[in-house]
Order: C-alpha cells, then sequence, then structure tokens
C-alpha cells in the first residue's frame, strides 16, 4: 500500500477527523505481539502527526496479517475496487492462509462466524476462469475486474517486459509496472484497470511482445480529453429522442458538469459553440436565400 500524500486536502481532513475525535475516539490499530503494525498504519501516522503519547491497540498474532490487511484494504475508501482487487491479487495465496487459519481458530474456541473455507484459484486457473466465482464473492466484485487485474500483473511480471524501458508521452522512461502502478493506487486521479489495459496495449501486442513503434499520443491527456468531446457529441443525437421532462434533466447535467469544468476550457468551450452557431446561421441564411 501506498502512504497517504500527507500535503494533499485528503490526509489534512483525515488528521482533522482524528483530532475531532480525540485518542479516546479513534479506532484501535492492531499490531503484532513484536510491535509491528498490521492494520491502522494511517491512523498511528495521524497519532504522530498530532503528538498524542497513546492511542488503543490490539494485539494479534503475525499469521493473521493478510486477512488483516486484505478486510481493510477493502475496506478503503481513497482507492477504487480495481485497485483494491489488483493489490489483493499479489497476497491472495497468503490471504488464504491465514483466513482459514482464523476461520479454524473460530471454530475451536466455538465463536460463531459466516466464515467459509477458502480455497483460492491458482494463476494458471485465473486465466481460465476456474475458482473466479468464490473469489469474487470474497472479494465483493465482478469476474472481469478479477480478469483485468490479473492480465495487468502479468503484463508487469511477463520477463520480456519486467525490465523494459518504454518512453511515455511526457518523456519519462519507465517499465511498464514503474509507470502504471502509481496510477492505478493514486487516490486523486486513478485510471480504472481497463483503461490501464488500454493504454497497456499501445506499447505491446496481446502476447506481451512489446510494439516496434507504440503510438504514445494516444497515451496523452489530449487523447483521453478528445475521446471524452467526441464520446459526448455522439451522445447529443440523443436529444431528439427525448421528452420535455428528460430534456429538462439534461439540461441539469449540463450545468452540472460545466460547474466542473475548468474557467480555461469553458470559455473555449463557449467561443467554439458561438462560432457554430453563427456557422449555422449563416448556412440557414444561404439556404433561405436559395428557396
Amino acid at each position: 500500500m501506498p502512504g497517504p500524500d500527507v500535503a494533499g486536502a485528503e490526509w489534512h481532513a483525515f488528521v482533522d477527523a482524528a483530532s475531532a475525535a480525540g485518542p479516546e475516539g479513534l479506532p484501535a490499530i492492531v499490531v503484532t505481539p513484536e510491535g509491528l503494525i498490521m492494520d491502522g498504519k494511517r491512523r498511528w501516522r495521524a497519532a504522530v502527526q498530532l503528538q498524542w503519547k497513546e492511542i488503543a491497540y490490539t494485539t494479534r498474532p503475525e499469521w493473521e496479517a493478510a486477512a488483516l490487511i486484505v478486510d481493510s484494504l477493502m475496506g478503503q475508501r481513497c482507492l477504487t475496487k480495481g485497485a483494491k482487487v489488483y493489490l489483493c491479487l499479489s497476497m491472495l495465496p497468503d490471504y488464504a492462509k491465514s483466513a482459514e487459519s482464523r476461520r479454524l481458530r473460530n471454530l475451536r474456541i466455538g465463536a460463531k462466524t459466516l466464515e467459509k473455507p477458502f480455497n483460492p484459484p491458482k494463476p494458471t486457473q485465473l486465466d481460465s476462469g476456474k475458482g473466479l466465482p468464490e473469489l469474487c464473492e470474497r472479494l465483493g466484485c465482478s469476474d472481469e475486474l478479477v480478469r483485468q487485474a490479473v492480465q495487468i500483473r502479468k503484463f508487469f511480471d511477463a520477463p520480456a517486459l519486467k525490465d523494459h524501458k518504454f518512453t511515455f508521452q511526457d518523456g519519462s522512461e519507465a517499465t511498464l509496472r514503474e509507470y502504471w502502478e502509481p496510477i492505478i493506487l493514486d487516490a486523486v486521479r486513478p485510471k480504472g484497470l481497463g483503461d490501464v489495459l488500454k493504454g497497456i496495449g499501445y506499447f505491446v501486442d496481446p502476447d506481451g511482445k512489446p510494439l516496434a513503434h507504440p503510438p504514445p499520443e494516444r497515451n496523452s491527456h489530449f487523447f483521453y480529453f478528445e475521446q471524452a468531446w467526441q464520446g459526448w457529441a455522439k451522445q447529443c443525437a440523443k436529444w431528439d429522442g427525448m421528452d420535455v421532462a428528460d430534456r429538462g434533466r439534461a439540461v441539469e447535467v449540463i450545468a452540472t458538469c460545466a460547474r466542473e469544468v475548468p474557467t480555461e476550457v469553458l470559455k473555449a468551450a463557449a467561443k467554439a459553440f458561438k462560432a457554430e452557431q453563427k456557422r449555422r446561421g449563416k448556412a440557414l441564411k444561404r439556404k433561405e436565400g436559395k428557396a
């Protein structure tokens, strides 16, 4: 798990919330008997920043670490579902062993839980789809998301690609993992796993072989900006099929989106729309003149 961006607004909000709750209101962190933190490192960092002398903690055996980490990871709000699945796959064997040990311990002490035996699919089985339903149920995700995460990890770990440096649109040289993994785990502007696979596809073929001349412009911000506007323009064709009520709702959607648009983009769009209105007006007058 990447550490929090301590200079970001989200981290400041987290620390403010911890400060408001106080040491007594902060959920206990989970540590090993040796004092290693298994769950709650963000809370611990916040406590250090707030200069608290003590916070609540619970001690758990080290073999519970993987299950605790995955359980905590799936509850993180700062990561996309795809990022969570991507991270969980790297610790799947340890998670299964830890979860099963915990289930058996609960049985021995007579604790009533809803835990079921878990036999995770092997890497080769993930490719074929065997064992996916149980894994998806555990992670609370779709099988497509797991397949995408598996495919991305295969590209990252492929012997021919593991150390291969590509030149990206921003001029940086990096391996696929070095470039794309931080984007997957970005808490502010992440890309979905499907978009990451598309980006990787511009550099390697489906078999994982580097392309001779990947089109770097398709990995640029402009490429995604262009795609979004072209997609929006196509959707506008549905206006004619809307009734009065739906058109009113559509106008509200446009207004809501406009509030999120940067000022410079808003000015450029307004200028372009005005020019297009003028062009259409002239074309209509020419048509009427010929009539």
